[in-house]
């Protein structure tokens, strides 16, 4: 087990056939708003450059969930990890400062109020503590961090234990660690909400976390990539003047979205974009 020597990093992880190309383009956006930010990848797959990442680091094992062997493994003191499938919009410098003061952070999951999201592992929890959202995870690392990733690899080895989340709930309730619940832009799953947030009043979206970049492994289509596509160019100039107006960011790295610019302007008065 790799013991934790650098003071910050990133750390992404895929295995199965496919999911290295979603992890790279995830990569590009997170380095273009932090160019100079270690970044780690672990994957079961051979023979990669290394692209946007510092290291590419083999699994021990492919399964479908790596993110905890590699937040075991991981060589960072405090590491943001964030799935594949995630867009990152603005410096997110931040989540490694609240690890002065708390030992992992993330927002709460979508949908709590389904059948999947309130379910039990061994306990039933109170619906006050919902399921985390792990697609995005500040962690400050040390024993109970790492006791905790491998409880989490020995829950989901349990038959019929597929979601992480589940068992990540609970093992989070009976903990004593020091949980920092994030607000939803640093891990945006609804789109929806996008339409909500209003320009020089809501906080700007850090990351977009798209399960539509996955779509293409389950349907025989092509990979999407295109940001615009995925989001639409109403919601993306919505997000540019986020970013630009949002007083947190001043003077932190934001992602350039002009390339987008183009098809936006017939999209701003429908969503009333000021």
């Amino acid at each position: 087990m790799a013991e934790a020597n650098d003071p910050r990093g990133f750390v992404l992880a895929s295995s199965g056939k496919g999911f290295a190309p979603i992890a790279f383009h995830a990569g590009q956006y997170l380095r273009e708003v932090h160019p100079d930010a270690l970044i780690d990848f672990y994957t079961d797959e051979d023979g990669l450059e290394p692209g946007p990442f510092d290291r590419i680091i083999p699994l021990e094992r492919s399964w479908h969930r790596p993110k905890f062997e590699a937040l075991r493994r991981t060589r960072f003191e405090r590491v943001i990890y964030i799935d594949t499938d995630v867009i990152t919009l603005a410096d997110l410098s931040d989540l490694f400062d609240i690890l002065d003061q708390f030992d992992i952070a993330g927002a709460h999951a979508d949908r709590r109020g389904n059948a999947h999201n309130s379910k039990a592992w061994k306990t039933e929890i109170p619906p006050a503590f919902p399921q985390m959202n792990s697609g995005v995870m500040a962690i400050r690392n040390g024993p109970d961090i790492r006791k905790l990733w491998t409880d989490v690899e020995a829950a989901l080895a349990e038959p019929d234990q597929q979601k992480d989340q589940i068992p990540l709930r609970e093992l989070l309730y009976q903990s004593d660690l020091r949980i920092a619940t994030l607000p939803v832009e640093y891990n945006l799953v609804s789109q929806r909400q996008i339409d909500a947030m209003k320009v020089g009043y809501a906080a700007a979206p850090r990351v977009l976390h798209l399960h539509r970049l996955h779509k293409h492994l389950r349907r025989d289509m092509p990979q999407e990539t295109d940001l615009a596509e995925l989001v639409g160019h109403g919601r993306l100039a919505r997000i540019d003047r986020l970013l630009k107006t949002d007083e947190t960011l001043k003077g932190k790295r934001t992602a350039d979205l002009s390339r987008w610019r183009k098809g936006w302007r017939a999209k701003l008065a429908d969503l009333s974009i000021r």
